[in-house]
């Protein structure tokens, strides 16, 4: 009797809970920007496309965590000097807090 009085309790706490919403399929493309030039930028498409163009790494884990470059220290020294172009695509249109999270996981490991 009482075990059946915890699966009906445990099975109301359960149900009871908030489901969370499912993760945002995305791709991801990052590539080493060779040009040389260190004019940079961020910018959502519509359908759900990221793109920052000749970032280091440095200023896109500044982006990924919604800091300012001059908050972010430490990390080797490429990270400062090499340059990447970052594609993002998922399969809606997301936000800035949302579009942030898939930068955010590929920024740094850890």
């Amino acid at each position: 009797m009482r075990t059946l009085a915890a699966v009906i309790f445990l099975t109301a706490v359960l149900s009871a809970q908030t489901p969370q919403p499912p993760p945002i399929p995305y791709v991801a493309s990052v590539k080493v920007n060779a040009s040389g030039s260190t004019s940079s930028f961020t910018r959502r498409l519509p359908g759900g496309t990221f793109l920052a163009s000749n970032m280091t790494a440095h200023d896109m884990i500044a982006f990924a965590h919604g800091l300012q470059p001059f908050q972010v220290e430490g990390g080797p020294d490429w990270i400062r000097t090499v340059r990447f172009d970052i594609t993002i695509r998922t399969e809606t249109n997301v936000g800035t807090g949302a579009a942030r999270a898939p930068a955010r996981r590929h920024a740094w490991p850890g």
